[in-house]
């Protein structure tokens, strides 16, 4: 129900403040005509509070620092006890693991 909160007064503010989404993750204001990302108006709102830019996104393949496998984000999550992104793979048996962004790094 949080997410469902924030997400409305998301929507709210980028009303208020005269915002429309015009594609590509770019908003376009109506009073000064400005393109801004949507990630920077997140920011700017301060309604997700809990949510930042992650570091991997679903389908990457990243290298896990301790082991030096090669893995696919599989899922993200975001905990909020750790105020960072759990970024969920499978091992080679098929077991679900997550790490934190500093235990991976990208691939090239």
């Amino acid at each position: 129900m949080t997410l469902e909160k924030e997400l409305l007064d998301f929507t709210n503010w980028l009303v208020d403040n005269k915002w429309t989404l015009v594609g590509n993750g770019l908003c376009l204001n109506n009073d000064t005509k400005k393109l801004v990302s949507i990630g920077e108006l997140v920011r700017q709102s301060n309604s997700l509070k809990d949510y930042y830019e992650q570091d991997f996104q679903v389908g990457e393949i990243v290298r896990e620092k301790n082991s030096g496998d090669e893995v696919e984000i599989k899922t993200i999550e975001y905990n909020k006890f750790d105020n960072e992104y759990q970024y969920w793979y499978e091992d080679e048996d098929g077991e679900e693991w997550y790490g934190f962004a500093d235990e991976f790094e990208k691939i090239n």
